[in-house]
């Protein structure tokens, strides 16, 4: 497959600049629920971590977020949890040439104000240039020694995906305490996917190895580019064996697609990116418009307009439901409490829905507890028309 050009790699395109935001949008998030929660410390791998600012001003995953990181220990100070971050990358820089990419990290990290934090203890960076290979190996058995109140993140963002292993990402996750975000060229992928599976091509190997360990039997039909992404993100979840995931569809103004894939065995950690990627879909999933700048949005056409019928589906498949059940259930699907609460509420109001207490108290109208931090039982009956 082709490769960027080197002015694609100088400076950072708008999709590229979305996938940042919603990539330290959530570490925003997540860190302050951990800190509430008395997380002790939490690792974050920054494993392809590129040039850190580009020709054109813009920060790179690795500079912004270590700001994110920065604003979260300002904005949080009575908190206790200590952050060890580790940005790797061992390629050349197209920006400056003849430089390292991580040098050039470095020397710009190292001018941002952690000392405070360092000096208590609460803050640790490291600055690496090994190969992904040899990164992996060294989160991965890192993982294994991951006490019982640590957390790790590791972000992928690799140029392509030959050196990517589905079984590195099942290892690296296996300790139930870690989180990965990779971001795969989806539309590349989908459009040589029946002939890399079939009859491999030069340059076409590693898909031809994703594919048919994804799907070993035999190819499935896809109806378009964003059907591939839904099957690949299941099928990449079933074999990294995690009961959680979502991905970011981020499309350009030339049509080119790419997905942020998120997998967790964590529900807080996947309340936490979806709310990030909502931040970035305020049109309520209505799919994707090609507008002269490129648009950032979660789902295809239709599926957030489909929402409401599928839970009342998931509703009607059984005598009840409980706010456990629906809070799950929306998140599994990419949809936040409040949407899940405004298809309750519409029920309601058709008189569609009954509301019971299961633990005696009384429940307020329209409150529907669908939030972790509402700790009440409460069940839900879908009534006929």
């Amino acid at each position: 497959m082709s490769k960027p050009q080197r002015s694609t790699r100088q400076k950072l395109a708008s999709h590229s600049t979305a996938k940042v935001e919603v990539f330290t949008y959530y570490l925003g998030i997540y860190l302050n629920i951990l800190g509430m929660a008395g997380m002790r410390r939490v690792h974050i791998y920054d494993l392809m971590c590129g040039e850190g600012q580009y020709a054109d001003g813009r920060y790179g995953s690795a500079l912004a977020g270590l700001r994110r990181v920065l604003a979260y220990f300002s904005e949080y100070p009575s908190h206790t949890l200590s952050i060890e971050y580790t940005l790797n990358d061992a390629g050349m820089s197209d920006v400056e040439l003849g430089r390292r990419k991580i040098d050039r990290v470095k020397e710009r990290a190292d001018r941002l104000p952690f000392s405070e934090v360092i000096s208590k203890g609460r803050f640790a960076i490291r600055y690496e240039a090994e190969a992904y290979q040899q990164a992996t190996a060294g989160v991965i058995e890192r993982t294994r020694a991951l006490a019982e109140r640590e957390k790790m993140l590791l972000f992928i963002d690799p140029w392509g995906y030959k050196d990517i292993e589905i079984a590195d990402l099942r290892a690296a996750l296996a300790c139930g305490q870690s989180e990965v975000l990779l971001f795969l060229p989806v539309e590349m992928m989908y459009r040589f996917a029946r002939k890399a599976y079939h009859e491999p091509f030069s340059g076409g190997e590693a898909l031809h190895r994703w594919l048919t360990e994804l799907f070993p039997e035999r190819l499935p039909a896809f109806a378009n580019v964003h059907d591939f992404i839904n099957q690949f993100r299941r099928a990449l979840q079933e074999k990294v064996q995690v009961p959680y995931s979502s991905r970011f569809t981020l499309e350009t103004e030339d049509h080119n697609t790419y997905s942020l894939f998120y997998f967790t065995s964590s529900r807080r950690g996947l309340k936490s990116m979806l709310e990030a990627q909502w931040k970035h879909d305020q049109e309520s999933g209505s799919g994707h418009k090609h507008r002269v700048e490129p648009t950032f949005t979660l789902f295809a056409p239709g599926e957030m307009t489909s929402y409401a019928s599928r839970l009342e589906r998931f509703l009607g498949s059984a005598s009840t439901r409980t706010n456990e059940d629906l809070f799950e259930f929306g998140l599994t699907e990419g949809f936040l409490p409040k949407h899940t609460a405004d298809v309750l509420r519409a029920l309601s109001t058709q008189s569609r829905l009954r509301v019971l207490s299961l633990d005696g108290q009384t429940i307020r109208k329209n409150a529907f507890y669908l939030d972790s931090k509402y700790p009440r039982q409460v069940s839900f009956t879908l009534l006929s028309p």
